[in-house]
């Protein structure tokens, strides 16, 4: 089964808001829509969003006067807006929308409305998405230290890794999680009819039947494959389409792949792969790590955090495997191993040098 792409999903999505607005709608017309956006829950998201901005930014046709009814204007042809003092408009300061901006200043005025739609069509994306799926799917959270295993009713597991929820939608045509904080391991059950879409801020990963985790920090995605292929979308930084495209790149097993506001770069993840899984067992293993990041994995699982009195210690190289929450020892093998002295206070464990 052929699954369709992020950006033939949207181009489908206008292409129904356009036929929609131009007139002459029926209720056949509002049937047949109808019957695509059941077909699956990411058509509902693509339409539901774009009408969102489309009725928001004071209605996009509006700045593409002149092109036929029911079309949406090249990027090219799109004129200054008449609610140009309102709106959109008004979400910039007049420093950045002065024609001596450096970013604009050379840009034709179609490319530079088409930029400030892009980010809204975005944003409308982002909050369609969270809407959808918070009135349709099932929670699951885990507090600071623990684990949890969620069985699906499609046969699908997922673990959850400490601090960390999701959101389940399940519908006849996809299976949509949306991760809204932390980590998450998924083991997917076959089911070619129902791709198993995973929402991760602004990008997407996919699969049919799989295993790979998903990791959210701050603006920062991580992706590990351990079996089969999956396919992760993120929005294309150089578009400028009033439409934003989506960068599409497959993740195959042993690779993973790490996702932020520059792009995709997928690396083989070799034997370290399996050593950043290790904490659906409850150990934390370090090769060669710097201090600093042992400690900040440490705190991702402790109440209790440790703190670097002096930022000299961040750079000594540790080594080992250790049980996640046993903060204690940790920081006891770190006293004997090294000269660092330390603090047992009553929230946190204070490293200073001895």
């Amino acid at each position: 089964m052929s699954i369709a792409s992020p950006d033939e999903v949207n181009a489908q999505a206008a292409a129904w808001l356009a036929r929609r607005d131009a007139g002459g709608w029926t209720s056949a017309d509002d049937e047949e829509l109808g019957r695509w956006m059941d077909n699956s829950l990411r058509h509902r998201i693509a339409y539901l969003r774009l009408e969102h901005v489309w009725r928001e930014s004071g209605r996009l046709k509006a700045l593409g006067a002149g092109a036929p009814p029911g079309t949406i204007p090249e990027v090219g042809q799109w004129r200054r807006s008449p609610f140009s003092n309102t709106g959109i408009a008004k979400a910039a300061t007049a420093e950045q929308l002065s024609p001596t901006s450096p970013e604009l200043s050379h840009a034709p005025r179609g490319v530079v409305w088409a930029r400030w739609v892009a980010a809204l069509v975005l944003l409308g994306a982002v909050i369609l998405s969270l809407w959808f799926l918070g009135l349709r799917g099932d929670s699951y959270r885990t507090p600071v230290g623990a684990l949890e295993i969620v069985a699906m009713e499609d046969g699908s597991k997922v673990t959850l890794n400490t601090n960390s929820q999701i959101r389940v939608a399940l519908t006849p045509k996809e299976r949509a999680v949306e991760l809204r904080r932390g980590e998450a391991f998924f083991e997917v059950a076959k089911d070619s009819t129902r791709p198993f879409v995973v929402h991760a801020g602004r990008s997407t990963v996919t699969a049919v039947g799989t295993e790979f985790s998903v990791r959210r920090d701050d603006q920062k995605t991580r992706v590990i494959v351990t079996e089969g292929v999956v396919r992760v979308a993120t929005p294309d930084v150089t578009s400028t389409d009033v439409m934003p495209s989506m960068a599409s790149q497959t993740v195959k097993a042993g690779e993973i792949a790490r996702i932020s506001d520059a792009g995709v770069l997928v690396q083989g993840g070799g034997a370290a792969l399996e050593e950043q899984l290790s904490w659906r067992v409850g150990v934390l293993v370090f090769k060669d790590a710097r201090l600093a990041e042992a400690i900040a994995e440490f705190n991702r699982y402790n109440t209790k955090k440790i703190v670097l009195a002096d930022p000299s210690l961040a750079d000594l190289r540790v080594a080992g495997s250790f049980k996640s929450g046993s903060t204690a020892a940790f920081v006891h093998l770190l006293e004997q191993g090294f000269p660092i002295r330390v603090e047992d206070r009553d929230d946190r464990f204070v490293l200073a040098p001895r």
